[in-house]
């Protein structure tokens, strides 16, 4: 006579059988598969999830195969773990990934993820992932439903209310930070149909559905990547290895809501001189203004970064100048150095004015705008000790200067935010015509 477990054994084998219960990933699941690279040209992309990714993998591969080369990563891990990034680091590495599906939902229940914390952790890992995966773009899987088990068709009243919370955290953070969202929630939340009786998994006409709806974002997301450039292509890898992790997500999501940027991409027109700013957010301001100003006259560039300081500037200079010859650079480093003492602000100073000098083009250095009584972090009037100090620097390398200090100090009552070293349109209006009027000037000199 059979006992209950053998019945149970054996009721669970049929219902695997017939494709109505999803199998336990259990310990030997959580590994990463390798796909096949077959053809190197090949985009690659990497799937990350748990054992509902075990369930959808198959299909999404099948329907990549032969337009893209993917991985998949199936792991238990949340997002509290500190393992998490230690794991993931380990699985990107030596890989250079196009496209990043992810997802960590279903293993965070309970005091995994104390409350009011999943969204702190998510704020922290998203652009730990960004670094990581080097300028992938990436697509984030919303959790899926939890159901009652066997009659499935009632969401449980203890787990799933968390999971709709934290699908509508994650969301508010990936669009935060220009992730786009796959939502297999509302794909499958209501269609008892497609469940496994344990309330976690799919039968295989669930598993199709997601592995279809996964393909289709991919697939997306590589045509966007298909249909640029590969100078287009190369700089929006280098803006997402550098903006970071304040200014990259805006920027994507002002990208997703159609508006034009400071960082976006332009196409050189051959027989005009390239010209490169460089500079903190004050020059990101006034780039649009300076471009739309020199439009046919120069092709107008920025580093893909808010430059910050001195500091950064050294670190970062190489990948700013990328591998082009410049006609004309103008630059500016001031109010990010407002902690450093004046020497070391000019030693640094004078260290980057060689490596601009050595690239062989026109140098205009920009005089540090004024920073207002009140100004959050900044020392009233701050800006005199900058540009006292760099003008040595400046002068001792026969740079010519654009005072943009005194240009626009007169009109600050009028032009900049109250107790804001930022401008408003008209401020970053006027100084962009000086800016532009500057290298006119500057391209005609011989």
């Amino acid at each position: 006579m059979a006992t209950p477990t053998t019945r149970r054994s054996r009721l669970a084998a049929a219902l695997l059988a017939a494709g109505l219960l999803a199998p336990s990933a259990g310990a030997a699941g959580w590994k990463v598969e390798r796909g096949e690279a077959t053809d190197p040209k090949l985009p690659r992309v990497l799937l990350i999830g748990d054992s509902i990714l075990s369930g959808y993998k198959a299909t999404a591969r099948k329907l990549l195969d032969g337009k893209a080369t993917v991985d998949a990563w199936v792991t238990p891990l949340w997002v509290s773990r500190p393992q998490l990034l230690q794991q993931f680091a380990e699985v990107v590495k030596g890989h250079r990934y196009d496209v990043v599906h992810f997802n960590h939902g279903l293993h965070g229940f309970g005091d995994r993820i104390a409350k009011g914390q999943y969204e702190p952790l998510l704020r922290k890992y998203v652009p730990a992932v960004r670094t990581l995966t080097q300028g992938a773009d990436l697509i984030w899987a919303s959790t899926t439903p939890v159901t009652t088990k066997f009659f499935n068709k009632a969401l449980t009243p203890e787990k799933n209310p968390v999971v709709v919370e934290r699908n509508t955290l994650a969301a508010k953070v990936m669009r935060d930070n220009g992730v786009v969202v796959n939502d297999l929630y509302a794909l499958v939340v209501g269609k008892p149909e497609l469940r496994s009786p344990d309330g976690f998994h799919y039968n295989r006409h669930g598993k199709a559905l997601q592995g279809e709806a996964v393909a289709k974002a991919v697939l997306a997301a590589l045509a966007r990547r298909a249909a640029m450039s590969r100078e287009e292509l190369a700089w929006d890898r280098t803006l997402r290895e550098n903006l970071g992790s304040f200014y990259l997500p805006r920027y994507l999501a002002a990208k997703a809501r159609g508006r034009v940027t400071a960082w976006d991409f332009v196409k050189d027109d051959p027989k005009l001189p390239r010209v490169l700013l460089i500079g903190d957010s004050i020059s990101r301001g006034y780039t649009l203004p300076v471009r739309t100003r020199l439009a046919g006259k120069a092709n107008v560039h920025r580093a893909p970064a808010n430059c910050g300081s001195t500091t950064l500037g050294l670190r970062k200079l190489d990948a700013w100048l990328g591998d082009g010859k410049w006609d004309l650079i103008h630059f500016n480093f001031g109010i990010h150095d407002r902690r450093s003492k004046p020497a070391d602000y000019a030693k640094r100073l004078d260290q980057i004015v060689q490596r601009l000098k050595a690239t062989g083009a026109k140098l205009i250095w920009a005089t540090t705008t004024p920073v207002p009584q009140g100004a959050a972090e900044h020392k009233a009037n701050a800006s005199e000790t900058f540009n006292t100090t760099a003008a040595e620097v400046i002068t001792r390398h026969a740079i010519h200067t654009n005072d943009l200090y005194t240009h626009v100090k007169p009109h600050l009552a009028e032009y900049q935010l109250p107790k804001n070293c930022h401008f408003r349109a008209e401020g970053y209006e006027c100084l962009g015509r000086k800016v532009a009027d500057e290298i006119l000037a500057a391209l005609s000199r011989k």
